[in-house]
């Protein structure tokens, strides 16, 4: 049964990672309380719902980064974020590189990378 709950919230994440949902709606939407959500959710992965959802909306950063032609604004609300500033902090705090440093490696990297037009 708990297993079923992780993958429900995992699945509710997933498809609302941009989303503001607290921990109430999240469990609301599983059938839990919140409490039993976190502990449950801890005890089988390891992390936090928040961080789960953390790294959610990082890994898809990495792939609108490239073609966001400088605008990591709308990239930062994009993914959820309230400002650039906490968007560029986290990634940065994640991958140890700001947003802007990545797509300058990435473009050096692949120079004839077309999925950005912006150069």
């Amino acid at each position: 049964m708990a297993f079923q709950i992780i993958d429900r919230a995992r699945e509710v994440l997933t498809d609302g990672f941009a989303s503001t949902r607290t921990l109430a709606e999240v469990a609301r939407e599983v059938g839990v309380s919140p409490a039993y959500l976190s502990r449950a959710f801890r005890a089988a992965t390891g992390g936090t719902l928040h961080a789960f959802r953390e790294g959610l909306r990082l890994q898809r950063a990495l792939d609108l980064l490239p073609s966001a032609c400088g605008d990591f604004t709308r990239v930062a609300l994009e993914l959820g974020y309230s400002s650039h500033s906490h968007f560029s902090s986290r990634f940065r705090r994640r991958f140890g590189i700001t947003p802007r440093e990545f797509v300058e490696t990435r473009r050096r990297t692949a120079a004839d990378d077309d999925r950005c037009a912006c150069t």
